[in-house]
Order: structure tokens, then sequence, then C-alpha cells
């Protein structure tokens, strides 16, 4: 077994430009090198779009106490949606 080695000894000359990166980023991040206009276009691209999030939606469904499958009625732990109910893997159009 070799010994532990930090990952910054794998970067060789990337390491020492990717810390003044670092250091600019966290001097403009803090505002105080950035004109009033400067900073107002960094905070209006780092603000998140709301349109362009769309919301998660599931898939399947996990009940550990068994449940009733919307299409042949069988007791189940998994269903999946389809057609807007939710149904067991037998009764799931794969």
């Amino acid at each position: 077994m070799g010994d532990d080695a930090s990952l910054d000894e794998f970067l060789g000359d990337e390491g020492e430009s990717a810390t003044a990166t670092e250091s600019a980023d966290d001097e403009a991040a803090s505002g105080s090198e950035l004109p009033d206009e400067a900073a107002a276009q960094t905070e209006r691209a780092e603000e998140p779009s709301e349109e362009s999030v769309e919301p998660a939606t599931t898939t399947y469904e996990f009940a550990p106490g068994g449940v009733e499958c919307a299409s042949c009625g069988a007791t189940v732990d998994r269903r999946w949606h389809q057609h807007g109910e939710l149904v067991c893997v037998a009764c799931k159009d794969w």
C-alpha cells in the first residue's frame, strides 16, 4: 500500500493557476473590486430563473405495506405511473 497523497500533487502547473483563479473569484464575489453596474450584472446572472426549471415528476411509488394496483387490483409494494394511474409491473406498458 502506498502513501496517501494530496490531490494537489496531481495538478502540476494547473494547481497554481487554479488557486489564482479561485482567489480572483473570491475577490469578485465580495464585490470590492467590481463597479456598481458590473456587480449588479453578476447578481442578476447568479439568480436562478424560475421559468427555466421544470418540477420533478415521479416515475413510480413504493409502499412497504402494499397497495392495490389501479388496473388489476393486485396488492403490490411498487407501482408505476401510467395514464394518470398507478399500476403494477405486470400492468405497465413498457
